[in-house]
């Protein structure tokens, strides 16, 4: 005979456990690490926003503004921005509104150059001749809604025929270089803007004056073939340079806006004529990491859960498999093919199995019918037994035995 194998889903106890656990931390004398310094750099001109993350405290601001714009048809030097540093405590979670300084544009004909992002002033026009620089942009951080924390000043625009050093805008806090007649404008102060420099002719009207953050237009009307150069922004703009006529020689450079440290600002350092292009506006922060508290111990275990319902009554199907030999014709010619002829009967009773593998009879009175092993597979119980000799029909006797001895003896019914 064959193997059978059979299937009881034995019904087994339940037990819930239930910890409770208290958690008890006292720490002594740890503080607050530092992480890693990070910085955020934002060097496309106009208007960015900067939140001040979480455990951060200071931050350290780094400003550049950017320079001036040149004139024709001669080379010039436009006035370069400034660059200033400063440590400032600040809240997390508040809002920075950051400006990044735009280089003023050049002017390569009469048209005049436009002022950088940040405040720069425009250069003047020119009719028929050659227009002035605009004033570069200053770079600022502010807190949002709020004065200004710092800010580095955009440097002056070159003011129309630059010849041997005249006309050249100046740098932050600095005023332009006066033209051949034509006078330069001033640089911006702390309290107020740059003076609007004088035309060459006395008839016609001066660069006008920097304002706050705003840097004053260059001179340039109908009558006048030669811008003056437009003023640098800043925490106060510079002045615009004055104009010229035909024959009256250079125009005024524009002067350069004024540079500021805010209240509160510590670790100071500038670097007055370090922007030669557009702005640039550097954020060096280190948050405080707060250290974990440590777990506690455990607290005892919990009382024991209450046991679960049983499980359904077992049963387990026999399949009695038998090897026959049949006599089978292929292509006209007679075979022997060998065959599985299986029977299956149905065990009924009840088994209580709790063990993980134990050895299984079954057996009527002194005969030994079939033998095999009762296990757990992937949490399913399974019965797997040989026969012994033929089974038939009737009660019969289920031993299950591990290494300590008996487990169960159980009665059962083959049908």
């Amino acid at each position: 005979m064959g193997p059978f194998e059979g299937r009881i889903p034995w019904a087994k106890p339940r037990r819930m456990t239930f910890c409770a656990s208290a958690v008890a931390a006292t720490v002594l004398g740890v503080g607050p690490a530092s992480a890693g310094a990070e910085t955020a750099t934002y060097s496309t001109p106009g208007p960015q926003t900067f939140l001040v993350p979480a455990n951060v405290n200071k931050i350290t601001i780094s400003v550049t503004g950017a320079r001036g714009g040149s004139a024709g048809p001669l080379a010039c030097t436009p006035g370069h921005g400034g660059q200033l540093q400063a440590t400032f405590a600040v809240t997390p979670g508040a809002a920075l509104s950051i400006t990044v300084g735009g280089a003023g544009g050049d002017s390569t004909t009469a048209t005049a150059g436009a002022g950088g992002v940040g405040g720069g002033g425009s250069g003047g026009s020119g009719t028929g001749g050659a227009g002035g620089g605009g004033g570069g942009g200053a770079s600022t951080v502010a807190l949002s809604g709020g004065a200004p924390l710092i800010v580095a000043a955009g440097g002056g625009g070159c003011g129309a025929f630059p010849t041997s050093g005249k006309g050249n805008g100046g740098n932050d806090d600095a005023s332009g270089a006066n033209g051949s007649a034509a006078i330069a404008g001033g640089p911006g102060s702390l309290t107020a803007g740059g003076p609007g420099g004088p035309s060459a002719n006395a008839a016609d009207a001066a660069g006008s004056t920097g304002g706050g953050a705003q840097g004053g237009e260059g001179a340039g009307d109908a009558l006048q073939n030669g811008g003056g150069g437009g003023g640098g922004g800043g925490y106060f703009g510079g002045g615009g340079g004055g104009g010229v006529r035909g024959g009256e020689g250079t125009a005024g450079g524009g002067g350069g806006g004024s540079d500021f440290f805010g209240a509160g600002a510590f670790n100071l350092s500038s670097n007055p004529g370090a922007g030669v292009g557009n702005g640039q506006v550097t954020l060096t922060y280190t948050g405080t990491v707060i250290p974990p508290t440590p777990a506690g111990p455990a607290g005892p275990q919990g009382p024991a859960g209450p046991q679960g319902p049983p499980g359904p009554a077992g049963k387990v199907e026999l399949v009695t498999c038998t090897t026959i030999t049949k006599t089978v014709k292929v292509h006209h010619k007679s075979r022997k093919v060998k065959r599985q002829k299986c029977t299956t009967k149905l065990v009924t009773g009840t088994v209580k199995f709790t063990a993980a593998a134990a050895h299984a009879t079954l057996s009527r009175g002194p005969l030994l019918y079939a033998a095999g092993r009762a296990s757990v597979v992937n949490g399913e119980e399974r019965l797997a037994l040989h026969s012994r000799r033929a089974l038939r029909g009737g009660r019969y006797t289920l031993t299950l035995s591990g290494a300590g001895g008996l487990l169960s003896r159980t009665t059962v019914l083959v049908s």
